[in-house]
């Protein structure tokens, strides 16, 4: 094969890899509002597929979380969210439908609960290092 072969094999791979990102628009940002949305709704679905455990492990402040498993509390703490399983998931279809109220970096987020009775008729999320958790 000659040289002039092997520049041209390289052009043609090189531009199959390349072409197809080509003119497509780059993925949207999502706004915190709506990263929020899909929080909940992945929330519901580890409680309505009776993962708690998977709930907690992920949505739990990693700091909180932390002592939880260190202090042999995360068992406890999950039983302990199964008597209100069902609030929880009503709770978090009302907070999707209604709007946040932001601190001022957008790392907080507030939804007043009206419909479900939850603890100070709130539920609130805090972002750490560009994830969302479930906050007091």
């Amino acid at each position: 094969m000659s040289i002039y072969s092997k520049l041209v094999c390289a052009l043609v791979f090189s531009a199959l890899l390349i072409l197809p990102g080509c003119g497509s628009k780059p993925a949207e940002k999502k706004s915190p509002e709506n990263e929020l949305k899909d929080v909940m709704s992945e929330a519901i679905a580890f409680v309505e597929n009776d993962d708690v455990k998977g709930l907690f492990e992920k949505f739990t402040p990693p700091e909180d979380l932390k002592r939880l498993k260190s202090a042999g509390e995360l068992d406890g703490a999950v039983d302990r969210f199964n008597i209100f399983g069902k609030q929880f998931v009503e709770a978090m279809k009302e907070a999707r439908s209604v709007s946040p109220v932001f601190n001022d970096d957008t790392t907080r987020a507030t939804y007043e609960i009206i419909d479900v009775p939850v603890p100070g008729q709130k539920v609130v999320f805090r972002k750490i290092d560009g994830k969302w958790y479930f906050s007091d």
